[in-house]
């Protein structure tokens, strides 16, 4: 095959802005509909930038018994770790004691982190936020007007819930979006 063509694939390849870029809400949903969703439950990921045709996000909420704890981004870890110690008490926080030795607690966290992370990165979205309230779904952003919704019990739904999914475009009982 010539050179040319080559890099020409190549770089058709690489620019590549991924499924979500231009996938439909249906495509995601079935794209992402066997996957285990339940690490992002109490979980909010905002992506902050995009580089390589990704999004990107320096830290993670993780809501565990009332608190709102900050977990650094696997990508970023060991950097905003270092630099800011309070990481460090959310990630004693997050695994449930303080009597842990320091390296202990950051391995867990940085399991978790790399957990979070690995399954942002096979979603592709811009953002993951999980409700607080007793409807508990999730809301993935596709797009800043595309928003996909997975709720994985139904029958938890609130009044106040149901009428909110009765207002978007149902795919079955466990998915909706919301899109253009």
């Amino acid at each position: 095959m010539n050179k040319g063509v080559i890099l020409t694939l190549i770089t058709l390849i690489s620019c590549h802005a991924g499924p979500s870029a231009n996938e439909r809400p249906e495509q995601f949903i079935q794209r992402v509909r066997g996957m285990d969703l339940s690490l992002l439950r109490n979980v909010v990921i905002e992506a902050r930038n995009k580089r390589d045709n990704r999004y990107h996000y320096s830290y993670s909420y993780t809501f565990v018994k009332g608190d709102t704890l900050l977990v650094p981004s696997f990508e970023y870890f060991d950097e905003l770790v270092q630099e800011d110690r309070t990481y460090l008490l959310d990630l004693y926080q997050l695994t449930g004691t303080d009597s842990l030795h320091r390296d202990v607690a950051l391995q867990v966290g940085k399991a978790y982190a790399q957990q979070l992370w690995s399954l942002y990165q096979q979603l592709q979205v811009i953002h993951v936020v999980s409700s607080r309230d007793a409807n508990a779904y999730l809301t993935f952003t596709l797009q800043p007007d595309c928003e996909v919704f997975y709720v994985p019990n139904p029958a938890t739904l609130n009044a106040t819930g149901k009428a909110y999914f009765r207002q978007q475009r149902r795919v079955d009982a466990h998915w909706y979006y919301a899109c253009p």
